[in-house]
């Protein structure tokens, strides 16, 4: 593992962008517990696995109250969608319902929600576009309908689009593109509705640390916009970095906090994302076809990674 901290040159600042309030997490951890320079606890965790419902998970969520989970697979095609009976904990999960994809994508890589659960989002390596789907009852698939897509286009830098991850206030859209491992930030002119999405910046600087073409992965951010962590198949990683303004992918001043080997807990790291303000750190991957929960100290929401 690495903390050492190195810039990463870029272009492109993006203009002020609305923070978002969190609560304090609350954790049971004491950051000064774990070993040098983490924010998370990776030997205490709670695993599930999901082969039942897919033998090739890549993409995960988890909703805001922690009640629902779910992941896109290749295998079946879809999304898969989880009922905790306790919030957060991932070895309570039920399996509810399975929503297919195939008419639109047959590979869908990752997925997102609008945070009212009304809207669900897909990433299609297959045709490389984005999917957006209108849920009647939110959060419940079984009332999920396809509306509308957009087009990545074949650009290399959008070449085998792996992670979807969008801000809190639905205008910003960022991809992981793992073939020339590119981070792209789209920006959309009506909120949540993929169909708007416009101007485009590109920055390859994760490149840096993955340095494999092809591999797969996800990506995810704090709301702030200022903190990234992209998981990959390439070395079995987590990789980390800081951002000085929101979702600022374009800036000088993008810092590689640190990176940590996951392989001992899954050889194949697929997809990631924060759940419980940042309390808990979500892992989808298929070797095994497992989820893992990971929980953050008392001062580390959203992080992992360089703590002094």
């Amino acid at each position: 593992m690495s903390d050492v901290k190195n810039p990463f040159l870029g272009m492109g600042m993006m203009s002020s962008f609305t923070s978002f309030s969190r609560e304090k997490v609350v954790s049971g951890i004491d950051c000064e517990s774990l070993p040098a320079g983490r924010y998370i606890d990776f030997s205490a965790r709670k695993t599930l696995n999901v082969s039942g419902q897919e033998t090739y998970p890549r993409g995960i969520y988890v909703s805001p109250d922690g009640i629902k989970m779910y992941i896109s697979g290749q295998s079946g095609d879809g999304v898969d969608e989880y009922t905790l009976s306790t919030p957060y904990d991932p070895t309570s999960a039920t399996a509810t319902h399975f929503f297919a994809t195939g008419s639109q994508d047959l590979n869908p890589t990752d997925l997102f929600f609008k945070s009212d659960g009304t809207k669900m989002f897909v990433l299609g390596d297959w045709n490389d576009e984005v999917y957006e789907y209108h849920l009647s009852t939110a959060w419940d698939l079984s009332t999920a309908s396809y509306d509308s897509n957009y087009d990545l286009g074949t650009n290399q830098n959008v070449m085998s689009p792996r992670g979807l991850y969008f801000s809190p206030d639905g205008t910003k859209m960022l991809i992981f593109a793992a073939y020339m491992r590119y981070i792209v930030r789209y920006t959309l002119s009506t909120p949540w509705d993929v169909s708007t999405a416009g101007s485009k910046y590109a920055n390859n600087f994760v490149a840096d640390q993955i340095t494999g073409t092809g591999s797969e992965g996800g990506l995810w951010f704090n709301p702030e916009g200022t903190r990234m962590v992209i998981a990959t198949t390439h070395l079995d990683r987590l990789y980390e970095y800081s951002l000085p303004n929101a979702y600022d992918i374009g800036s000088n001043d993008v810092t590689y906090i640190g990176g940590f080997n996951i392989g001992s807990i899954n050889a194949y790291p697929v997809g990631l994302c924060w759940g419980s303000n940042g309390k808990y750190l979500y892992l989808v991957g298929s070797d095994p076809d497992t989820i893992d929960r990971f929980e953050t100290c008392a001062d580390g929401a959203y992080k992992i990674l360089g703590r002094p």
